[in-house]
């Protein structure tokens, strides 16, 4: 059996869910390092 073809909202997906973690842990760090009083 073949898989359909990607749509552009497929391929927009895609790409979220490959960013979201990553965007998480930055998110994550930047408020640590503002608890902490560490800017820049």
């Amino acid at each position: 059996m073949v898989a359909p073809a990607f749509g552009v909202a497929n391929l927009g997906e895609i790409v979220l869910l490959a960013f979201l973690p990553t965007l998480v842990i930055q998110i994550i760090k930047v408020i640590g390092d503002v608890r902490r009083g560490k800017e820049n």
